[in-house]
């Protein structure tokens, strides 16, 4: 664009102090309302903010920091990252963390509904996990989360004092995926090792008879083979043998009775 002014310099000479000084102080206005427009609004302090600033080592730090301070935060970071890490033993791995999550109780001590609500919580993540790896085919991964689970459920239903609907439905949802394992194409040894697994369960004396879904109609009538309802009678009649109350050797009296019919 151009420009004028009227004193003599200008006039003979196209360009002047006057003119220099105008566009110098027009650049300055312009890059001043620019710099207005492109300031941002004070960042807020949240979570999002914290993480984007501090350093890997920071965060870090504060981890461990936190989980040897705090029993729960070092459980979750567990629970949540369990399938991540590698370990040799992993039945020993998550038998460990369950026991973090709902410690043992002896005599006849019961577990408080705030506890059996921890634990649902964070087993209910673990199931997720063998869910994933059901989906990536590691079966024995997924055998040894769901007998791990299934096994801690069934003690913390003996242990409440009054029926807890979210844990009967989170064992309900166990029995789902169990079913469905046993329904996959799993190598036979994995298989025959995961029932014996399950009949571990059955054969403790606290193991509740009257809940259903049962191990025993449940998955061993309903998807075993002949053999492996063999080894089911075997379990049962150990049970009935061990037994001294009338009710349990009822039901495992009518137990035994189903088992036969199904492989006569």
């Amino acid at each position: 664009k151009s420009t004028s002014c009227s004193c003599q310099k200008n006039q003979k000479e196209g360009c002047c102090l006057h003119v220099t000084s105008s566009l110098l102080f027009l650049r300055g206005y312009l890059l001043e309302k620019k710099a207005k427009k492109t300031i941002s609004k004070p960042r807020t302090f949240n979570t999002k903010t914290i993480l984007d600033t501090i350093s890997d080592q920071q965060m870090r730090q504060f981890i461990a920091s936190y989980a040897s301070a705090d029993s729960k935060f070092s459980t979750a970071l567990k629970v949540h990252f369990a399938r991540q890490i590698p370990s040799e033993d992993i039945e020993s791995k998550y038998k460990g963390i369950l026991q973090k999550i709902l410690k043992p109780i002896a005599g006849k001590k019961i577990y408080t509904i705030p506890a059996i609500n921890y634990f649902i919580k964070n087993a209910s993540e673990l199931l997720e996990q063998a869910k994933d790896t059901f989906a990536l085919e590691n079966y024995i991964e997924t055998s040894v989360i769901l007998y791990a689970l299934l096994d801690k459920a069934m003690h913390a239903y003996t242990r409440t004092k009054v029926e807890n609907e979210k844990l009967e439905h989170f064992i309900n949802q166990l029995y789902d995926e169990i079913t469905l394992f046993f329904k996959s194409s799993i190598a036979p040894k994995l298989r025959q090792s995961f029932c014996s697994k399950l009949l571990e369960i059955f054969e403790k004396s606290n193991y509740p008879l009257d809940f259903l879904p049962n191990i025993i109609e449940d998955i061993f009538l309903k998807l075993g083979t002949k053999s492996e309802i063999k080894l089911a009678i075997e379990a049962i009649n150990i049970k009935f043998e061990l037994s001294r109350l009338d009710s349990e050797r009822t039901v495992l009296f009518f137990l035994l009775l189903k088992t036969h019919d199904a492989i006569n």
